[in-house]
């Protein structure tokens, strides 16, 4: 635990845990990315085509931002940790 400080840290909560924000940080910089919220599986009743993470919903939900960050989507991002949870 003596390895995390507020200078390395930043924990998004609620409605700061949007999608959208996410896609806006600058991952690369992280060494470890942990999310502890709720997945999808890669089907449910046909709907989906990928699995992903279920995010705070945006007020106006939209294709960039509609509360589910795919492993698409995450293949897309700059990342250079070296664990993601």
């Amino acid at each position: 635990s003596s390895y995390f400080t507020a200078s390395n840290v930043d924990l998004l909560l609620r409605n700061d845990a949007r999608e959208s924000k996410i896609k806006r940080l600058k991952l690369e910089k992280y060494n470890i990315l942990s999310f502890a919220t709720h997945t999808i599986p890669d089907t449910i009743d046909n709907k989906l085509s990928e699995p992903g993470l279920l995010l705070s919903l945006p007020d106006k939900p939209s294709l960039i931002d509609d509360g589910v960050l795919t492993a698409s989507e995450v293949s897309l991002m700059s990342l250079n940790a070296e664990l993601v949870v």
